[in-house]
């Protein structure tokens, strides 16, 4: 059986994870169509849950998975269990499942050493937290038009895709995310020039990363860079490569806020570096633009300013 979504890369990227055995019965249990309801969304949040879990968050089991999410908090009642669900109503419920919702909080606070605090995106703490935690996967390349902003309506691959990975974080997944929190008290103060260039990127967290893709709405990771920079009238090329050739070269020791860090060899990806040993960045296809430790990826080759 296939379960249908809205595009060709969503079947593939179905078919794919059919595959693997303890995500089959999520799967099938999806009735066809591309938009799952309610009590499809609650069915997969509990899925990865034993009873023992649930008991131990202090709500009572209950076999209606739909009642037992909303009894749980976990989602509004809304419009019922036929009603439809946001990508960002259910991530914040895998935050509230893992008992992250304190580390989503602060990371809302993210503010810069003089006081002045960047324009977030809606549920930008939320987004960030259930993704350092690993509750989201990354599509493979060529299934780029499958991602979803978080506003956008959540789909069954997703759906299906994020069930399996409640049921497989990491043994390190909370640390990840509490190791996130650091960002919110470690950003110096910044020009005006930078709180241009680096507010506008981090408002963009969130944006779906396309290949060839440089704004508004969707980057690649050359084309968030350059398309940040350029708000503030700078010009870049749209190729990590190019801007590392372009970009006067500093030592890592001496970073500042907008500085461009390059990794790979040949270098073949670019983020921004906002301080506090923190990037802003779109990683990858089937990522998104977020924020992430300057070692996300091992292999620096060193940094460039403009």
């Amino acid at each position: 059986m296939v379960f249908r979504d809205r595009t060709d890369a969503g079947r593939k990227l179905a078919d794919r994870l059919l595959g693997y055995r303890d995500l089959r019965p999520i799967v099938l249990a999806l009735p066809r169509g591309g938009v799952p309801v309610a009590f499809e969304v609650a069915t997969a949040l509990a899925a990865p849950l034993d009873i023992a879990l649930v008991r131990k968050i202090g709500v009572p089991f209950q076999p209606d998975a739909f009642t037992q999410a909303v009894a749980a908090g976990w989602i509004t009642a809304g419009d019922g269990p036929r009603g439809a669900i946001t990508q960002l109503e259910f991530d914040r419920a895998i935050v509230r499942i893992l008992g992250i919702g304190s580390s989503a909080r602060k990371l809302n606070t993210l503010r810069a050493a003089d006081g002045w605090r960047p324009r977030l995106p809606r549920g930008f703490g939320a987004e960030q937290a259930v993704r350092q935690a690993g509750g989201r996967y990354n599509a493979p390349a060529g299934a780029d038009d499958s991602e979803t902003w978080p506003s956008s309506q959540l789909e069954r691959t997703h759906l299906a895709v994020q069930a399996y990975q409640l049921g497989h974080l990491s043994g390190w997944w909370r640390s990840a995310v509490t190791n996130q929190e650091a960002v919110t008290s470690a950003l110096p103060a910044y020009t005006p020039l930078k709180k241009q260039v680096l507010g506008f990127a981090i408002r963009y967290a969130g944006a779906p990363y396309i290949w060839g893709a440089e704004g508004p709405g969707t980057f690649d990771c050359s084309g968030l860079v350059m398309w940040a920079w350029k708000q503030a009238g700078r010009s870049l090329p749209h190729s990590s490569a190019a801007m590392w050739s372009s970009t006067r070269h500093v030592s890592l020791s001496a970073l500042q806020p907008g500085d461009l860090i390059f990794y790979g060899s040949p270098v073949h990806h670019v983020a921004l570096y906002i301080g506090g040993g923190t990037i802003v960045h779109a990683p990858n296809a089937g990522s998104y633009v977020r924020t992430d430790s300057i070692n996300y990826w091992k292999d620096i080759v060193g940094a460039g300013r403009l």
